[in-house]
């Protein structure tokens, strides 16, 4: 049955395989059924259960060799053989040993199955991650030496007598076995399009460069890049002849599959790389070692803002400098699929879990075609969110077979945030657009952020907006909030987070704003005469205060301030209401004599006002109706979405007491 379901009829003889039993939990063999092949296998396996402790895996062979009794008891060992002279660790094969049995005595097992010499071979047992034991003791015994149900080993056959003359820690053998224990593989994937997105790197290099000279010290070699080369694909070179840009290379991600069920084929374990070095067929393999400056003992600490660096780390982290400590020499492996269109460009990256960020960037600027202070980083989580990840002093220790994101940009530098930068449009349908994405960093005042951003939006929206009518103000979601002065600085005045935003508003005229005592709220009157309500206003208050707030309301509306009737706007900005429910929903002339009174404490809060004179227009009922259609569909895409029925189908429900029970025909007709 198993040799029908695997298709194996075409690729192996039915004599040549056999079913074991199987501990899926442990990896390990546990037994063979030697003698047993007559027995059904509701005996084999204990009778028909929902579940069971273990699994059947199907073992296989070539025509000249013969099945090993596996009794119960046995240990389960993955030997890798280890080529030092190739650096290559060949895929594991598993045999089946017995805790009495003697070091010597596996080494003599090892070569029966393997083909191998006893005589120089070194074996070196991996008891837990990272602790390698080397296997000097010939009469130890595998119980004594800590061989569990299931276990790692390597073995190597060298001839070299200065590789067996040195200690184990420092030979080859043990260099490329820590090699492969801290090798991971990360699926990475490249952009397409590089030169508009660098060309805007470039142009923010030198905007910064002028605005803010201490953050610049890393533009000088972009700044000597040539546009026009940029724009040919042609090679950027600064003053010491070092590469900018190198050219867009075509790489590719090596596809495999993956089954679930278990076939055992270790006779067709050829000698090739194992999965931390494999290449596959058709395929250009690219390793090199990295020289960074590490701390290999360095404690993480994700949560922290400054961590110390030689280099620079969605949410988003930061980048700084570090001492110069010890070089370290770190594995990595690119592979390259030769088949790949332009338009897919991805690679599979076998590396060293402890290279820091900014070394792995270091090493992915030919594939990326630019430097690594030109292109972002972002890690990619299992529901599909990414992060962008700029502390280049993290290490890739979780990132075991991840997936990151390369995207062109200019890399963020110590003390910088990216920021979305939204548009405010009080009067407009939809109040809140999207315009671009840039850089402020601590220290930097807003009138400086304001001249870096505008610009980025002229090029990038067409949309030419003068500085003297630009407002930064917070962003809450959907909600304006406080009005961000020229003069404050980031940081300092204004808290700056990770992944921010703000909200831009082009203002009538200069800003009106000019103290942080001041409040500035939207107005807006409401004409119970008309059932419409006019376009929002802003007023600023020198004072918190209701008799503030309705004498400006007077100036701007002709209305005598004993005749002001107002109201907070409830909701999410523009705390749009039905006018058909305005008397009823506002509550109008609330007492209070500070506005702190209503929760107005900050900028953006909405007032609506009215003329307590003015008479309510009448309305008939058909108007009524025709305005709460066209009010519900207004309202409607600010509201969210609610399901208000029931995709089911109703149904009688009939109760019946127990003092008069019906008749069984009578409640089979009910029922019915």
């Amino acid at each position: 049955m198993a040799y029908k379901i695997f298709e194996l009829e075409n690729v192996i003889k039915l004599d040549q395989c056999r079913l074991i039993k199987y501990d899926e939990h442990s990896d390990s063999l546990e037994k063979s059924y030697e003698g047993e092949e007559m027995t059904d296998m509701s005996t084999l396996l204990g009778g028909v259960k929902s579940s069971y402790t273990f699994d059947l895996l199907l073992e296989t062979r070539t025509a000249d060799q013969t099945f090993t009794e596996y009794k119960s008891g046995g240990v389960t060992v993955k030997v890798f053989v280890v080529d030092i002279e190739r650096e290559i660790i060949h895929p594991p094969v598993n045999i089946r040993a017995y805790h009495v049995q003697t070091v010597k005595e596996f080494k003599n097992l090892v070569s029966q199955k393997l083909n191998l010499p006893a005589e120089n071979m070194r074996v070196v047992f991996e008891r837990f991650h990272n602790d390698l034991r080397l296997l000097t003791v010939p009469n130890k015994t595998l119980k004594a030496e800590g061989f569990f149900k299931s276990n790692k080993v390597y073995i190597e056959c060298s001839q070299k007598k200065e590789e067996n003359m040195e200690s184990f820690p420092r030979s080859k053998f043990y260099q490329l076995l820590d090699r492969h224990q801290n090798t991971i593989r990360v699926y990475v994937n490249l952009p397409t399009k590089a030169v508009e997105t660098l060309r805007n790197s470039v142009r923010w290099n030198r905007t910064v460069a002028a605005l803010v000279p201490n953050l610049s010290d890393k533009c000088d070699d972009i700044d000597n890049c040539d546009m026009n080369k940029l724009d040919s694909g042609e090679h950027c070179v600064n003053s010491d002849n070092e590469e900018i840009n190198q050219p867009l290379t075509q790489d590719g991600l090596q596809n495999s599959i993956q089954f679930n069920f278990k076939v055992w084929l270790p006779h067709l374990a050829t000698p090739g790389l194992n999965d931390s070095t494999a290449s596959g067929s058709g395929s250009n393999s690219v390793v090199s070692d990295t020289t960074i400056s590490n701390r290999k003992d360095e404690e993480e600490n994700w949560d922290l803002d400054t961590i110390p660096t030689s280099s620079t780390s969605t949410q988003s982290e930061t980048s700084f400098q570090d001492e110069p400590v010890e070089d370290v020499r770190f594995y990595f492996y690119v592979d390259v699929d030769e088949n790949q269109t332009p338009d897919s460009r991805s690679l599979t990256v076998y590396v060293d879990k402890r290279i820091s960020l900014g070394a792995f960037k270091k090493e992915l600027e030919m594939y990326v075609g630019t430097n690594s202070e030109n292109f972002k980083v972002y890690r990619v989580y299992s529901n599909n969110q990414e992060f962008e990840s700029i502390r280049l002093s993290d290490t890739l220790t979780f990132l075991e077979d991840g997936r990151l994101n390369i995207k062109l940009g200019r890399a963020l530098q110590a003390g910088e945030h990216r920021v979305k930068v939204y548009q405010l449009l009080v009067n407009q349908p939809e109040p809140c657009k999207y315009l671009v994405e840039t850089i402020f960093a601590k220290g930097m005042s807003v009138v400086e952020s304001k001249k870096l951003t505008l610009p980025e939006i002229k090029e990038q929206v067409s949309l030419d907006i003068p500085l003297s009518r630009c407002r930064f103000r917070k962003k809450t979601w959907k909600n304006p909030g406080v009005v961000y002065l020229d003069s404050q600085i980031y940081d300092d005045d204004i808290a700056i987070f990770p992944n921010w935003e703000v909200f831009l508003e082009v203002l009538d005229g200069p800003e009106t704003k000019t103290v942080a005592t001041q409040l500035a709220v939207y107005v807006r009157r409401w004409r119970s005469s008309t059932y419409t309500f006019e376009p929002f206003q802003e007023v600023v208050l020198r004072q918190e205060t209701l008799e503030e707030l309705k004498t400006k309301i007077s100036e701007i509306s002709s209305i005598p301030v004993d005749n002001i009737d107002y109201g907070k706007g409830k909701g999410t900005f523009p705390c749009e209401l039905s006018v058909l429910e305005v008397d009823t929903e506002v509550d109008w002339n609330p007492p209070c004599v500070k506005l702190s009174q209503l929760y107005i404490c900050d900028d953006g809060h909405v007032i609506y006002y009215k003329d307590r004179t003015e008479q309510p227009g009448e309305l008939t009922e058909e108007q009524k109706k025709e305005m709460q259609q066209k009010e519900n569909i207004r309202i409607a895409k600010y509201s969210p979405k609610m399901l208000t029925y029931s995709p089911r189908k109703e149904k009688a429900l009939k109760i019946y007491t127990d003092d008069s029970p019906p008749s069984s025909s009578k409640l089979s007709l009910d029922i019915d």
